[in-house]
């Protein structure tokens, strides 16, 4: 045996199953890409019937292929374009081996409804170099029409979007600007050329430590979506505010191409947001701090205070004739007056000091880093000196004068609602003084504070009790000496002090808003003493009843006397 020779055969006969294997794979990947390419594909025999049509084909016919084999193209055709067809096949066989021309035609699918596609033409060949078959290569115009039409759409949509559009090339370490719609120009200022190619940071200018760019920063790194809003500046160097949508763009493999940003202005709800924030913790009048900014402002200083083992002082200020400008020039020029106060108290103080209202007349300001008293003496004189110019309202030259009380941090107390109280009652005391003098807290006025707080709450009971008593004091005629009227005097029958008399209640009274009942039941209590006397048969008796200058501004001050007297059936003369 030769086994040289059976060696060397062996390798031939085991080829021939694999190459049978390999045209076996190869006829399946030409079916393959027969049936599943995105275009129609017909193959037609030489005098145009159909042999085959692929699934893209019959789709856009709305035909099966088994429908379709057999048929002449033209049943398919719209009849005159089939006739371009025709002469291009006879064109084609007469020169086998060639691509005919393209053609527009309109198929008829089932039901009679047409579709407009274009057809491409090949005459294929055999060995011999003879035709063999003809070849369509149909591309769906309706599709392609309906892609053109979306696309335009997209277009006319993003033109015409109230919202900033930014399409950038990620393929490019700078990710250049490579579209923007016209809102981003109107947004911006820029015009389109100036913006193509650019980075879009440079809408930041030198604003970049911005935590909304270092989102945008991590975001792009991650390859992901953000959503931020940030501060960018206009072409003029105004600032807006945006809020920005950015997405990254993927091809058909996943691989991100490019990023899209939406920019939506927002600058007037930014702006009316600040402005809501501001009013929230300033006076709406002045534009000072209010309470609650005041009293973080004050915390903040008392920590500061503490830290540094230094002092700081509380001015608790009252303009004194607000009331008379409001009662003779209006409320308007009583605002402006507390508007230009203000603006006075402002020009006094540093930098690092604050100015508060705190309703009303009422200012108080925070003195920080204090040395000693005399600081905040030459303080008060100064604001005396600053307030001290006339003021200009509605054309009236007008003088304000103030009374400022202080309370020092840590000496009159640790806390702000203590130095508050504390500097309010050194204010009182300084009004109680005259108009512009200043006070300083000190423990003698918490004292006499809490007195009166006593003496305010046995007073208000004091006519449920009837601790009130009146007292006459008979006004004697010189020429007959005779009695000719009596004078009601108030006393007051205090549980712990005794018999008090009218001075030593009545300023309480008219402070604290009781004067008007203790009023009315001084004038109903002295009806009652005269029909009383007079039931007795002492005669008509005249009595004088002491009215305070409060009691005035009661409106029925007049009916309540006439009623008393009418009660009592006395004569008002």
């Amino acid at each position: 045996m030769d086994l040289t020779h059976q060696q060397s055969a062996d390798p031939a006969s085991a080829d021939a199953p694999s190459a049978g294997a390999s045209l076996a794979a190869s006829q399946r990947r030409l079916q393959a890409s027969f049936d599943q390419a995105p275009v129609g594909i017909i193959h037609l025999d030489l005098d145009g019937f159909i042999l085959r049509a692929n699934a893209r084909m019959c789709k856009m016919l709305d035909f099966t292929e088994a429908e379709l084999i057999g048929k002449h193209f033209s049943r398919r055709i719209v009849s005159e374009d089939g006739a371009f067809v025709q002469t291009d096949m006879t064109r084609m066989l007469a020169q086998p081996g060639g691509a005919g021309g393209k053609h527009d035609v309109r198929f008829l699918r089932r039901g009679g409804a047409l579709n407009r596609a274009q057809i491409a033409s090949y005459c294929i060949v055999d060995d011999a170099g003879l035709p063999s078959y003809l070849l369509w290569w149909v591309s769906d115009l309706e599709q392609r029409q309906q892609l053109k039409d979306m696309l335009q759409l997209s277009n006319r949509a993003l033109a015409a979007s109230l919202n900033g559009v930014l399409i950038s090339d990620a393929s490019q370490a700078s990710f250049p600007i490579m579209y923007a719609n016209p809102a981003f120009c109107r947004m911006t200022g820029y015009d389109l050329i100036e913006v193509m190619g650019r980075n879009c940071r440079f809408l930041q200018n030198d604003d970049r430590e911005q935590p909304a760019v270092a989102a945008i920063r991590s975001a792009i790194d991650a390859r992901e979506s953000v959503h931020v809003v940030l501060r960018n500046y206009r072409k003029d160097g105004s600032l807006f505010w945006n809020e920005l949508f950015i997405s990254p763009v993927p091809d058909e493999r996943g691989d991100i191409t490019h990023y899209i940003g939406i920019l939506n202005d927002i600058t007037a709800f930014k702006l009316n947001e600040e402005k809501l924030a501001f009013q929230a913790v300033h006076d709406e009048l002045t534009g000072l701090p209010n309470r609650s900014l005041f009293n973080d402002r004050l915390q903040q200083a008392i920590v500061q205070s503490a830290r540094h083992a230094d002092t700081v002082a509380l001015l608790c200020l009252g303009v004194d004739n607000v009331d008379l400008v409001n009662e003779s020039l209006g409320h308007a020029a009583g605002d402006q007056l507390l508007r230009d106060v203000a603006g006075r108290l402002l020009g006094c103080i540093h930098s690092h000091d604050t100015v508060s209202r705190h309703g009303g007349n009422e200012f108080v300001i925070i003195l920080g880093e204090i040395r000693n008293a005399g600081d905040v003496t030459s303080m008060c004189e100064e604001i005396f000196q600053c307030l001290a110019g006339a003021f200009t309202l509605d054309g009236q030259s007008v003088h304000a004068s103030c009374s400022i009380g202080v309370a020092l941090y840590p000496q009159d107390g640790n806390d702000a609602a203590t130095l508050l109280r504390y500097a309010d009652l050194a204010r009182t005391r300084a009004q109680e003084q005259g108009h512009g003098r200043y006070q300083f807290f000190d423990s003698e006025m918490n004292q006499r504070t809490m007195e009166r707080i006593g003496m305010e709450a046995a007073l208000r009971l004091a006519i449920v009790r009837d601790e009130l008593l009146l007292m006459y004091q008979p006004l004697v005629d010189l020429r007959d000496g005779q009695i000719s009227s009596l004078e009601a005097l108030v006393r007051w029958q205090h549980p712990q002090l005794g018999l008090l008399s009218a001075h030593e209640f009545i300023p309480l009274a008219e402070h604290v808003g009781l004067i008007g009942n203790i009023g009315d039941w001084v004038l109903w209590r002295a009806c009652q003493d005269v029909q009383a006397w007079r039931e007795a048969g002492l005669g008509e008796v005249k009595i004088a009843i002491n009215i305070s200058p409060r009691q005035f501004r009661d409106r029925q001050l007049a009916s309540k006397v006439a009623a008393a007297l009418k009660r009592h059936t006395l004569n008002p003369e």
